[in-house]
């Protein structure tokens, strides 16, 4: 599980590790870099 914090309330998101191990890795690396200002899009 992963928690946005953001000034209109927390955002969880849950990962699915078993189903898109690179794209998990990929995506927690980036939350653990830092990558605090960067956009997101709709998925």
């Amino acid at each position: 599980m992963v928690t946005f914090h953001t000034n209109h309330g927390d955002i969880v998101i849950k990962t699915f590790d078993d189903k898109a191990p690179e794209t998990v890795k990929n995506f927690l690396d980036y939350c653990r870099e830092g990558f605090t200002t960067t956009p997101f899009s709709t998925v």
